[in-house]
């Protein structure tokens, strides 16, 4: 029973920690996907990326 616990407690800490991995990871996303927009919009050239299709999916202000 005393292991039980133990090992529930660990499975408890170990999901804590992935949760908080998890919420770091996506505050880093809410601050570098705006950059990253800002940076490709900002690019004096132009910029174009496409699928494995060749289909446009983005391009910049410069490829206007």
């Amino acid at each position: 029973m005393a292991e039980t616990a133990v090992l529930s407690r660990e499975n408890e800490k170990a999901q804590i920690e992935k949760e908080e991995i998890e919420i770091e990871s996506r505050k880093t996303l809410l601050i570098t996907v705006p950059l990253q927009d800002a940076i490709f919009n900002s690019a004096n050239f132009s910029s174009i990326a496409t699928d494995e299709k060749g289909v446009i999916q983005i391009f910049n202000v410069g490829a206007e």
